[in-house]
């Protein structure tokens, strides 16, 4: 299991390595520690988003080798604690084999 955390208005990404594909476990876009990505703006420190960034990640991350994210109020669709600096908590898992595209011309088939 691999844990990352990106600060808001900061970016980072997920990413798994031999043919693996990222399987998002949980996220949370708040605030659940202190001492995760200080700022002097922490008046909350128990704040979650119910699950929102849950579905934003595994929709442009699920399935891929490598995922680039950007962490603000905006990609994360809410501001869960308006009154303090957030981060973007992030488990997931390298399973099985990543997405494979074929791109096929068809008038080139013959049947």
């Amino acid at each position: 299991m691999k844990h990352d955390r990106i600060c808001q208005d900061t970016g980072g990404y997920l990413h798994c390595t031999n043919g693996k594909a990222i399987k998002v476990v949980n996220t949370n876009y708040g605030r659940t520690e202190y001492n995760v990505c200080r700022h002097d703006d922490i008046k909350i420190n128990d704040c979650r988003d119910g699950g929102l960034s849950m579905t934003i990640i595994r929709n442009k991350c699920e399935g891929k080798a490598y995922c680039d994210i950007w962490v603000s109020n905006e990609t994360m669709g809410s501001d869960p604690c308006s009154t303090t600096k957030k981060y973007l908590q992030v488990e997931y898992e390298c399973t099985g084999k990543g997405r494979r595209f074929v791109i096929c011309n068809f008038s080139a088939l013959k049947y």
